[in-house]
């Protein structure tokens, strides 16, 4: 199972790209983040793979979601999309609705969007990538409430 998962905060958005085969221990390929470090607005890539260069700098965290799969499709190509199970976005805040994880579909970001004054930092650029393209298509889009994701799935992946 091949996973990209996001994490938005509220000045930064940190990537995982994991593959896990079986029982096996999930195994990461990739990882990064764009933070806005020196508060310019601008987020720049600060933290993960160097190989490939880094990616430019981003105006908003659902750029810099958008600038990470760029990044990522220039390394790894087309077949990164093709092997793509899924894209996670960590949602900080989803109330007593969402406790587990979740398939988005309109009526969940629906709901979702409903409740971005819970976590009004965070919630809005998580579901900005989610709605940006980074949900790849063809793919569905899951969402975490928890801190980290349930390691039985994804091993440490974006333990962000």
């Amino acid at each position: 199972m091949r996973l990209l998962v996001f994490n938005a905060g509220s000045s930064s958005r940190k990537f995982e790209l994991t593959d896990r085969i079986a029982a096996a221990p999930a195994r990461r390929i990739s990882v990064g983040s764009f933070a806005d470090t020196d508060g310019s607005g601008l987020f720049r890539w600060s933290a993960g793979s160097s190989n490939g260069g880094h990616p430019p700098p981003a105006r908003t965290l659902a750029d810099a979601a958008g600038r990470a799969l760029d990044w990522l499709l220039s390394i790894y190509g087309r077949k990164l999309l093709e092997g793509l199970d899924a894209t996670a976005h960590r949602i900080a805040h989803g109330a007593a609705q969402f406790r587990e994880t979740t398939l988005l579909n309109d009526a969940e970001l629906a709901a979702l969007t409903g409740l971005m004054v819970l976590a009004p930092l965070h919630n809005p650029p998580a579901l900005a990538g989610h709605r940006s393209g980074t949900a790849t298509p063809g793919r569905r889009a899951a969402v975490f409430r928890q801190r980290q994701l349930p390691s039985k799935y994804f091993g440490s992946a974006c333990g962000c």
